[in-house]
């Protein structure tokens, strides 16, 4: 992880750019070592929230979703026949894992301002 921007007192104060390990940046306003005010947030999977930020959570503003990528891969040159169904599910399986709407609603209602007892409550 790695911030670039203005600084007071040690904390994130002003405007500055924040890079995540993961890939996402958010760039905007800072205030006492959390984001507030107007920025941008952009997540690793492409998708991009523009708007305001309160206590280091967004507030209002809009989400656009990344673009789908659709591609077809013709395993049959790299799988044996008699091995296609097990790939083929196993693939099936990871992929549906990984590009699920459950981290959408995560976001979504990560969003939400609550208190840590009500963390786990929907």
């Amino acid at each position: 992880e790695r911030y670039t921007g203005e600084w007071i007192d040690g904390r994130r104060e002003g405007h500055g750019s924040f890079f995540f390990a993961n890939g996402s940046r958010y760039v905007g306003d800072w205030v006492c070592n959390q984001k507030q005010g107007d920025g941008l947030l952009a997540f690793e999977d492409g998708s991009v929230y523009q708007g305001t930020f309160d206590k280091d959570r967004m507030a209002e503003g809009k989400m656009r979703a990344s673009q789908e990528l659709y591609s077809y891969i013709d395993l049959t040159k790299i799988v044996p026949a008699e091995q296609m169904t097990v790939v083929g599910a196993a693939l099936r399986a990871a992929l549906i894992r990984h590009n699920t709407s459950i981290k959408q609603s995560y976001r979504y209602f990560a969003a939400w301002e609550c208190e840590a007892t009500d963390a786990f409550e929907l």
